[in-house]
């Protein structure tokens, strides 16, 4: 007689249970006035719970390391940047720490798939790892190829400007200069064999740009800084460009006749000047913060998939456009895109 075969037991999903408990948990706590702001604000700030849960899915469900490892991690990089733990700029120090997914693929092969307390130790040391390696990042010796380079471009007898800014990984400043007779003026720091400025004339306009040319170098020691200052004397198209790291352009006290700015990954922080001119900014990963002036009009087009939006109070939204008081009726104002697919964009006033 045979004997009565053993079923396995097996673990159902775990993803949307645990979704469902932790959005549970925040409408009880709203409805019990123990939260400071409304439920759907926190949900938002706690978005890259998702992809811990999908991590913890992968990990009870499928003993894996490999995907437990990668959305636990992003997710938890995620959460600890919306709640201002991490800075933006952590993101940068993560290109250097990539073989982290190497050894994590070794592990899937060796012990993945085998038990949970195999799967689930795997996953315990990468992510241990991971975040001493992030945060020893900051305590690092400066590399000592760092090359400082001084940009000054005269003026001449341009009455308009076209600038274009390339940068690779690092920090952008960009602000007012004083002088009236200087186009672009300031100091960059790179590995000083990849950087290419080239200025024409076209016309009456002064056609300038800056690039970094090569996508292979990345500054791991966080020391490409780029602070250059702009003209405010002439109107000037402006097009600032950045793969990973951290723009700050205060760009209040030039005259503006188009603003593009686009970044992959990182923070931007823009302040406007008054006028009637079109701003893009574009981002994949990160925080934008939009710093209009009080007295004009300004409309706003926010594009976005999971990401936090904050824009002053008194705004209206008609149709796909946010417009401030009496913006509408306007004949003149600022108008700003914003595309973003995973962050934070905060608009507000000086």
């Amino acid at each position: 007689m045979r004997p009565p075969k053993t079923s396995k037991k097996r673990l159902g999903p775990i993803l949307w249970p645990l979704l469902l408990i932790a959005f549970g948990i925040l409408l009880m706590l709203d409805t019990l006035g123990y939260l400071g702001k409304s439920a759907w604000d926190v949900i938002w700030d706690l978005w890259p719970l998702l992809f811990i849960a999908l991590g913890l899915d992968a990990l009870f469900r499928r003993k894996e390391i490999f995907g437990p490892v990668f959305w636990i991690g992003l997710g938890s990089v995620f959460l600890l940047t919306n709640f201002g733990i991490l800075d933006w700029s952590a993101w940068r120090a993560l290109l250097h720490l990539w073989p982290v997914l190497l050894v994590t693929a070794g592990l899937e092969i060796l012990l993945g798939k085998r038990s949970i307390w195999l799967s689930l130790l795997g996953t315990i040391a990468v992510l241990s790892v991971l975040a001493i390696a992030l945060g020893l990042t900051d305590v690092r010796p400066p590399v000592q190829s760092t090359i400082q380079t001084t940009i000054n471009e005269p003026l001449g007898m341009a009455e308009q400007a076209d600038v274009s800014i390339v940068m690779g990984v690092g920090d952008l400043k960009l602000y007012a200069l004083e002088t009236s007779n200087t186009l672009i003026s300031g100091e960059i720091s790179t590995d000083g064999a990849h950087v290419r400025s080239q200025s024409k004339m076209r016309g009456e306009t002064i056609v300038y740009s800056i690039e970094y040319t090569n996508p292979m170098a990345v500054p791991f020691d966080n020391a490409w800084q780029w602070e250059l200052g702009l003209s405010p004397e002439i109107p000037m198209e402006l097009q600032s460009s950045m793969g990973v790291g951290s723009m700050d352009l205060a760009m209040n006290e030039t005259t503006l006749d188009e603003l593009n700015i686009s970044q992959g990954v990182g923070e931007i922080q823009v302040n406007l000047p008054d006028g009637d001119y079109y701003t893009e900014i574009g981002q994949a990963v990160g925080r934008v913060v939009v710093e209009i002036p009080e007295d004009v009009h300004v409309r706003l087009d926010i594009s976005r998939a999971v990401s936090g939006l904050s824009v002053p109070a008194g705004f209206e939204k008609h149709n796909d456009y946010y417009y401030s008081p009496g913006a509408r009726e306007a004949d003149k104002y600022i108008r700003i895109k914003v595309n973003q697919a995973v962050g934070s964009i905060n608009v507000r006033y000086k």
